[in-house]
């Protein structure tokens, strides 16, 4: 039996070892987490990133593992946050003992908690740049930065970030790290005071996940109410909690005969309650080795508080090479570890680690925001005067989509992303543009003191410090909340709360007045400064030719196209002119959201140069969304844009141009045509955005 043991043991220690889980071991765990985190499946998408996209390529450390992707990003920070060589000081902040809430202690070497370590909720901890406080931080400056550059600099921080916080987490399901354990070695005692043998447990682990034969599924996300929870509520739910409560390690194994097991001093369980040895063959743990005789297991209960679940480990620890000498000159026995009872603990603990890491993934980026078009109907309005315009003025409605948390009252922030076109003017030629593959930025001025509800509430945003050009394509919108969320037994007082809108492009509208031509028997004519006799074309005394007119206020305004075309009252428009004489026409911008829009000019006073008559005008039409953007597809930029482009009208050039006309005119197709190129040019004047004081 001595022979046995000691080649159990010998295979172990022949594996490579370091402090805390290997970095194998904590890549791998990091990835499953992330992949079935919620990052993957919906805040990449509403941070306009894919599984593929890149983030700060120029500042990755580890390229061995980190394709500067988020996931990557995450494994990377995994590994780092053990340090950059075997003696670095931060490892022995990574322990915390759940029974008195403390961190390493070894003498007069001291480690922070964990927990204080990865959240530095307490306050801040010297040397800690990575905490889940910082990650929050990092995300909000990604969220409002003002440069692409800046977004993915700060963008890979808090996934970095995260995936430090998220090592401890995995370290706490480590019975060495939450027992006061020390596993690191002898290689740096001076620098580190992490004495005791390396640890044979993490290098086990390390050599099945090297091979794919550490296991990471079977235990779902967790939930709980505050991110201190995921390593001890108090309630037994914490990973910790599971880890000390549950499990023995190489330095807190059991003590006493096997007949009165008693835990070790310092952990009052796992213990002798409930505990059970079975007896086993070698040839039927480990069949096919050259080898005979029998290992004496110890089993002991176990609980879960947060599945409510209980079990039993049947290998939790096993008679040591020693117990049976010890035992025939009436000593104690002594209890080991082997990779039998490794393979038992870890198949409980890797997928909670997993599960744990996966959970506070979901807990940092759990604030979610639903953006939706404003009463008007657009989100930017802008004019566009002499071939030029900006947007200063995003008006949104938002509402606070986070699950079982509300909103206290904060920071409020929109960001406009677009790209630049280098080629041709994209509200005319979009398919020509030439879009810059690096986006813009632009950011709003910050709303104090707002409390998001769960209704959807209007929101106007400032952008006159950094306005938005509206010769633009692939533009979006994001809104960011920064302040408490409140929930039912917790409230964090600093969180972050964000939604997204993918927007379509800027559209060119130009409207006026072509009244100084009407129409007779399919030809034109100019009718500015006609006779009574030269409106007679038949000479029948009866007017054939009618106009010019001109408009006092002249009113567009977009709106759903499943809303009724009707009069509308003039301060619920889109965009007004003071009015329109003849051959005069304004234009304006507008984005909005939906695959096809109405499209409405109204003129409330209407007069007849040549009459004084008096009338009103009203009409519609249906119109269809502008696209012009790039579309990240497995790494690569494409370029989407829907198939228009400008057209002459009257010495303009416009893709959507809608002018008062005379009736003839219109009823003729000839002349409807021939209108766009007759010989007086239109005059462009200045109209406003209606409702953007």
């Amino acid at each position: 039996m001595r022979h046995l043991t000691l080649l159990l043991v010998s295979s172990v220690i022949a594996l490579e070892s370091s402090y805390a889980y290997d970095l194998d071991t904590h890549w791998r765990m990091s990835l499953a987490a992330t992949e079935s985190s919620s990052l993957m499946t919906s805040v990449l998408a509403t941070l306009q990133l894919d599984k593929s996209s890149k983030l700060a390529v120029d500042s990755i450390a580890r390229p061995q593992i980190n394709d500067g992707t988020a996931a990557g990003w995450i494994e990377e920070g995994s590994v780092v946050e053990d340090g950059d060589s075997d003696c670095d000081s931060r490892v022995r902040n990574h322990f915390y003992n759940p029974l008195d809430n403390a961190g390493y202690s070894r003498g007069a070497i001291q480690g922070a908690p964990s927990v204080d370590w990865g959240l530095e909720d307490p306050g801040s901890i010297n040397g800690q740049e990575n905490s889940y406080s910082d990650a929050r931080g990092y995300f909000w400056s990604a969220l409002t930065a003002e440069t692409d550059a800046e977004r993915q600099r700060n963008l890979a921080l808090t996934f970095r970030s995260v995936g430090q916080v998220i090592h401890l987490i995995q370290d706490a399901a480590q019975p060495q790290h939450t027992r006061n354990d020390s596993h690191a070695g002898l290689t740096c005692p001076l620098t580190l005071g992490l004495l005791g043998p390396k640890s044979l447990y993490e290098a086990y682990a390390d050599g099945l996940a090297k091979t794919g034969h550490l296991g990471y599924a079977g235990y779902a996300n967790v939930s709980l109410p505050r991110p201190r929870d995921y390593w001890d509520d108090e309630v037994g739910r914490g990973i910790a909690e599971f880890s000390n409560r549950n499990f023995v390690s190489a330095g807190t194994n059991f003590v006493g005969p096997p007949y009165n097991l008693e835990p070790a001093p310092g952990f009052p369980s796992p213990n002798g309650v409930g505990a059970r040895t079975s007896t086993v063959d070698v040839q039927t743990v480990m069949p096919g080795v050259n080898l005979n005789g029998t290992m004496t297991f110890i089993g002991t209960p176990y609980d879960d508080a947060y599945t409510m679940e209980a079990g039993f480990n049947p290998r939790t620890s096993t008679y040591s090479v020693f117990s049976a000498d010890l035992a025939a000159h009436g000593l104690l026995p002594r209890y080991a570890l082997n990779r039998l009872t490794f393979d038992a603990a870890l198949a409980l603990l890797v997928p909670r680690a997993v599960g744990y890491s996966a959970g506070l993934i979901d807990h940092f980026f759990r604030g979610t925001l639903e953006i939706a078009p404003p009463d008007r109907f657009t989100y930017l309005v802008a004019p566009y005067q002499d071939g030029n315009g900006s947007f200063t003025k995003l008006k949104v409605k938002v509402r606070n989509t986070t699950p079982a948390a509300e909103t206290g009252t904060g920071t409020v922030q929109a960001v406009v992303r677009y790209r630049r076109a280098s080629l041709a003017d994209p509200l005319l030629y979009p398919a020509a543009a030439g879009l810059d593959a690096d986006p813009s930025y632009a950011v709003s001025k910050p709303l104090e003191n707002v409390s998001i509800g769960r209704e959807l509430q209007p929101l106007d945003f400032d952008f006159s410090e950094s306005p938005i050009p509206v010769k633009v394509g692939d533009v979006s919108v994001i809104v960011s909340f920064r302040g408490p969320l409140l929930g039912t037994s917790f409230t964090d007082n600093d969180a972050i709360a964000f939604g997204a809108k993918d927007v379509f492009e800027p559209q060119l509208v130009d409207f006026g007045n072509s009244t100084d031509y009407d129409c007779y028997q399919g030809a034109l004519f100019d009718v500015v400064g006609a006779t009574a006799a030269q409106r007679d074309i038949n000479r029948d005394g009866q007017r054939d030719l009618f106009g010019p007119v001109t408009e006092t206020g002249a009113y567009v305004k977009l709106q759903p196209s499943a809303t009724p075309a009707d009069w509308f009252a003039p301060d619920t428009a889109s965009f007004a002119s003071p009015g329109f004489r003849y051959a005069e026409f304004a234009r304006f911008v507008a984005v909005q959201d939906q695959p096809q829009y109405l499209l409405m000019t109204e003129s409330l006073n209407i007069v007849d140069d040549f009459s004084g008559e008096f009338s009103q005008h009203l009409t519609w039409f249906t119109i269809g969304r502008s696209i012009n953007r790039l579309v990240e597809k497995d790494g690569q930029l494409v370029h989407e844009v829907s198939a228009y482009s400008a057209g002459p009208y009257r010495g303009t050039s416009s893709p959507l141009h809608t002018d008062l006309v005379n009736y003839n005119v219109y009823a003729n197709q000839a002349c409807r045509n021939g209108i766009a190129s007759v010989a007086r040019p239109m005059h462009e004047i200045f109209g406003s955005p209606v409702g953007n004081d």
